[in-house]
C-alpha cells in the first residue's frame, strides 16, 4: 500500500524559497557558476539550480507529489488529526492557541497533533513573531493499493 500526498505552494512560500536561495548563493549567477564548475556532480547544486530556475518563471505554480510506502503514517493518523488537517486546508489561523480555540480542543492535544503531522510534512509551523502559525499545503491524500499485490 502506498500513500500519495499532493501539496500546493502559495506565493508566500515561493518568495520564501527565493529569499532562502538568494541568502545562500547571493545571486542566481553565483549558483549557475557553481553548478557549471561542479558539472552537476553535487546534487545540492543541481536541486537548488533547478528550483531557482523554475522559481524565476512567470506565472509559476508549484505542486509537489510525495509518495509514501511507509505504513507508519497510518498509525499516526487519527480522526482528530484528519479534522485538524481539513480545518487548516480551508482556514487561516494566527497561532496554535487560536487553532485550539477554533477547534474547541485542549491546547496540549492540538500541539501534539500538529507536531505529529509536521513530522510527516503534512503541516508546517511558520514563525510569526512570538507565535507559531500552523499551515498545510495539502491538496489531497490518496491511498493506493500496492501494484504488485494481487486481487483481494
Amino acid at each position: 500500500m502506498q500513500t500519495e500526498i499532493l501539496k500546493s505552494y502559495t506565493n508566500e512560500h515561493i518568495m520564501a524559497e527565493k529569499n532562502r536561495l538568494e541568502a545562500k548563493y547571493e545571486s542566481f549567477e553565483n549558483l549557475h557558476q557553481k553548478f557549471t564548475v561542479e558539472k552537476c556532480r553535487n546534487p545540492e547544486f543541481v536541486d537548488d539550480y533547478m528550483m531557482w530556475k523554475a522559481l524565476n518563471e512567470e506565472e509559476i505554480k508549484i505542486n509537489e507529489k510525495i509518495v509514501l510506502k511507509n505504513l507508519d503514517i497510518y498509525q499516526m493518523i487519527s480522526q482528530k488529526r484528519m479534522e485538524l488537517l481539513d480545518y487548516l486546508s480551508s482556514h487561516d489561523t494566527k497561532s496554535l492557541k487560536t487553532l485550539a480555540q477554533e477547534l474547541k480542543r485542549n491546547y496540549k492535544n492540538v500541539y501534539d497533533d500538529v507536531k505529529a503531522l509536521e513530522k510527516f510534512g503534512l503541516i508546517e509551523l511558520i514563525h510569526d513573531g512570538r507565535n507559531k502559525r500552523p499551515i498545510t499545503k495539502i491538496i489531497s491524500i490518496t491511498v493506493l493499493p500496492d501494484k504488485k499485490a494481487g486481487p483481494v
